[in-house]
């Protein structure tokens, strides 16, 4: 917990100060119990929406963040999920390919931080 700055236990804390440093980042995409909530998200995804890309990635995104992502932010998950596919064909592929952009969505500075 140190690496998230959180507070000692036996003293009062009234205010935390919000920090964000890559071994946060590093330490969630690492962990396994993140890589097993991405995997269950992308299952999720791909259980209860079309095969249509656009709708799974508004879903992932609404579920994460719980809002529409924006033009900018669709286009740049489209590219994700291509850049993941790389081509390849195949259940696994595609379970693979979700998977990974449910951590990129789990990672997200939004997802993470409380304001």
């Amino acid at each position: 917990m140190i690496v998230f700055d959180a507070p000692i236990a036996i003293q009062a804390c009234t205010r935390r100060i919000r920090s964000n440093t890559p071994l946060q980042a590093l330490t969630l995409l690492n962990d396994e119990a993140s890589y097993e909530f991405a995997r269950e998200l992308s299952a999720r995804v791909i259980r209860e929406s079309p095969t249509d890309d656009d709708a799974r990635l508004r879903l992932a995104f609404g579920l994460t963040l719980g809002r529409e992502p924006t033009d900018r932010e669709l286009d740049r998950l489209h590219q994700l999920l291509g850049d993941e596919r790389g081509g390849r064909t195949g259940n696994d592929a595609e379970s693979a390919a979700w998977t990974a952009l449910a951590r990129v969505l789990l990672n997200l500075d939004e997802f993470i931080t409380r304001e």
